[in-house]
């Protein structure tokens, strides 16, 4: 029976061998079930174009992303990390205050600048944690106080070495293709969920 009988891919209904309509989609027991399985063949292969295209316009669109925006991914994530692991159990950077009842900001001695290309903008000796209003919003980030920080912890004359923008590549040298940029946004990404801590971005 095996050898005399086939099974018509469309109906799964049995029909004699003589009976089948070979094609290169398989056995159908009629023309009507061979269009429809050419139909569903076809609709399978149009979706995985679809889907091969999809994934090629991402791609595309990852690279046009301009490098503001990737920055803008990072800091985020880097300021999340800087504020609830690395720095989570000390004080306010410049004022010293432990209270649990405030927000706190990762405050930047040396700001991003114009257009967020500053070289420190992602220096972690740069970047500490701050009271988000008395001290890095109202107080303008208290240079004064960060810069006798920045001495007292990194030995003197680091404020210094920090403020001279050209002891530090410029971005572009840090991150030559904006698949670096995504690589660090994917290892601080891992870094907090390592904590147990969700994502910002």
């Amino acid at each position: 029976m095996a050898n005399s009988v086939l099974i018509c891919k469309q109906c799964r209904d049995y029909f004699p061998r003589g009976d089948m309509l070979k094609t290169p989609f398989g056995n159908f027991c009629s023309v009507e079930h061979k269009l429809l399985g050419a139909n569903k063949k076809l609709v399978v292969i149009k979706k995985d174009k679809r889907k091969v295209q999809r994934k090629k316009d991402k791609l595309r669109l990852e690279e046009l992303k301009p490098r503001p925006k990737w920055y803008a991914k990072l800091q985020v994530l880097v300021n999340q990390w800087i504020v609830h692991v690395r720095d989570s159990d000390k004080p306010c950077y410049t004022c010293g205050t432990e209270n649990p009842n405030i927000k706190y900001d990762a405050g930047h001695r040396h700001h991003a600048g114009r257009g967020g290309g500053d070289r420190r903008r992602f220096v972690k000796e740069n970047i500490k944690k701050q009271c988000s209003v008395n001290c890095n919003q109202h107080g303008g980030g208290m240079p004064v106080e960060y810069d006798a920080a920045l001495n007292k912890e990194y030995g003197p004359g680091f404020s210094d070495k920090l403020a001279c923008v050209v002891n530090y590549p410029e971005l572009k040298e840090q991150f030559p293709t904006w698949q670096d940029i995504e690589n660090e946004i994917k290892r601080y990404r891992e870094l907090l969920r390592a904590e147990g801590l969700k994502p910002s971005v």
